[in-house]
């Protein structure tokens, strides 16, 4: 059934009836979410043609909905929240194949560089400089559209949740085939059962459960640590922080083991040769 509203898309089935919106459970519904009042006779509003035109909320929309009815504003931000995530994973798909376009085909030596007038001369560079906060996100779907470009069609990895195409890049392709776990990857209820289930059905990955860890520095250790992480990513295979943290603190560690474990044994008075001080 095509929208009431005229917007021509075809409305979705009901999960339940109610009067007020004139729509029975299980059949289809007269209007798009977010589009009841559009082919009502209210008073045009122009905030709201506005949004009609462009389903971006601004805060003035917002300001305005707050005089619509409760049904009416659920509708908007419902399907807003809807398009938003539909985008947020085709957008991690989009910018993978973006950025292996221009990788492969060394199209950032044609890209002037606006901070020096110069066409850049490194890949690394352009993407650091174009899409800083996006960079880190942007090596993982560059890596993920690499490697399952030809194993599942993008159709269908750009309905998936980005930790979920991440997750798929880093398993077996043979075992990206079976379709008990196609299904896992495509309809996860959260990233937390996900791991679960690639920790108890494809062991060989070695997929480790992940711990959240929250710190607060003070800003001018948090530079420290930012251009530390920054460095390591430029001089090492490192694509993300929590990489770059791990390959700085494993360097730490080896660099100082024999001296940390010189200086324990030396506070539990423990001599070189094994035998406690008398």
């Amino acid at each position: 059934m095509l929208c009431a509203c005229g917007c021509n898309q075809e409305t979705p089935i009901a999960i339940k009836t109610d009067a007020r919106r004139d729509q029975r459970k299980g059949e289809p519904m007269k209007f798009c979410p977010g589009h009841n009042s559009q082919g009502t006779k209210k008073a045009p509003n122009p905030v709201r043609a506005l949004a009609t035109i462009s389903n971006e909320i601004t805060e003035q929309e917002i300001i305005a909905m707050r005089s619509w009815d409760d049904i009416e504003a659920a509708d908007r931000f419902d399907a807003r929240t809807v398009e938003l995530e539909s985008f947020n994973k085709r957008s991690y798909i989009e910018l993978g194949m973006i950025l292996v376009e221009v990788e492969d085909r060394k199209l950032h030596l044609k890209i002037v560089d606006h901070t020096t007038d110069q066409y850049f001369t490194s890949f690394d560079t352009w993407l650091e400089i174009k899409a800083p906060i996006s960079r880190a996100g942007g090596y993982a779907a560059k890596t993920a559209i690499r490697k399952l470009r030809n194993i599942i069609p993008l159709k269908e990895l750009q309905d998936m949740p980005r930790y979920a195409v991440t997750m798929a890049a880093k398993l077996p392709p043979k075992r990206l085939k079976e379709p008990e776990v196609l299904k896992a990857l495509k309809n996860p209820k959260s990233e937390k059962v996900l791991d679960a289930f690639i920790e108890k059905n494809i062991p060989e990955a070695h997929i480790e459960e992940k711990k959240k860890m929250i710190l607060k520095p003070e800003k001018s250790v948090h530079a420290v640590m930012d251009k530390a992480a920054k460095m390591c990513m430029e001089l090492t295979d490192c694509k993300t922080r929590e990489e770059a943290y791990e390959y700085i603190c494993a360097e730490y560690i080896e660099s100082h083991e024999d001296e940390y474990h010189d200086a324990i044994q030396g506070r539990l008075g423990i001599r070189p040769n094994g035998h406690a001080h008398a």
